[in-house]
């Protein structure tokens, strides 16, 4: 068994001692408090998450002749995934709603 110096010593009960009462006064309650701070969050985020599904939002128009010309202009193509991410991302803008699937990711 190793030992430290301090298994036996007077020192070491009284060291130990503190670090329990410590943690039992602050270990304890900063815990239970990140607890509740993390569930004010979430509720805040669920809160935000109904009220923007009751308002609309705003709806872009679709890519217009510069807009195209200006991706094709691009001297990289683009992947199958992101052709499809852009495609998702593109529709979502042009529905009024502002909730879409990027919003729900």
């Amino acid at each position: 068994m190793l030992s430290t110096g301090y298994q036996n010593t007077r020192a070491g009960i009284v060291g130990n001692h503190v670090y329990t009462s410590w943690e039992r006064v602050h270990g304890r309650n900063l815990k239970s408090r990140t607890k509740n701070k993390i569930k004010d969050i979430a509720r805040d985020l669920i809160l935000l998450y109904a009220k923007r599904r009751e308002v609309d939002g705003y709806r872009y128009s679709p890519d217009s002749y510069l807009q195209r010309e200006l991706e094709a202009s691009f001297i990289y193509e683009d992947t199958p995934d992101q052709l499809a991410a852009t495609r998702a991302v593109k529709e979502d803008m042009e529905e009024a709603s502002s909730h879409g699937q990027a919003d729900m990711r």
